[in-house]
């Protein structure tokens, strides 16, 4: 914590452009107790202060939802999550537990990384997304090695 009122000269500070809006950087730009988060945003050169951004792509809305799909398969109310209570038969056990037990976002990811996932789209969406994610996460580690934080 005490580091944090420090001079930031010659330190070189990451930040990726994605994870900050305009709206928020203004805010933190005329917050009053400012920190060295906001210091790097404002992109103080007269104090040899830098910020560098880093880009990335979102192969996270083809990656997460295949892998929201095939971990929350297990919750079918037999063993894990929400049971239905007083089912007529196991399909309606399967049908009312899953539909009662997750919301209706989580139901679109599920049908989302179900689709990815099928025989006719794993090579077209998720196989191509996995060599995203590796060339994104190869681009962090770059990035990581040309930043001080």
């Amino acid at each position: 914590m005490a580091s944090l009122d420090a001079p930031l000269a010659g330190i070189k500070i990451g930040l990726l452009k994605e994870f900050f809006d305009k709206d928020w950087m203004q805010r933190m730009r005329s917050a009053s107790g400012r920190r060295w988060l906001c210091r790097a945003a404002r992109r103080d050169s007269q104090r040899g202060e830098s910020a560098e951004s880093s880009t990335f792509c979102a192969a996270y809305y083809v990656v997460a939802p295949a892998e929201c799909s095939s971990n929350l398969a297990r919750f079918d109310g037999v063993r894990f999550g929400h049971r239905r209570k007083n089912p007529r038969d196991l399909m309606d056990l399967y049908k009312r537990s899953r539909g009662e037990g997750f919301g209706a976002e989580v139901k679109r990811r599920i049908m989302t990384g179900t689709y990815v996932l099928s025989a006719g789209y794993y090579d077209a969406y998720y196989l191509k997304a996995q060599k995203v994610r590796q060339l994104i996460a190869a681009d962090f580690k770059r990035a990581f090695s040309e930043v001080d934080c």
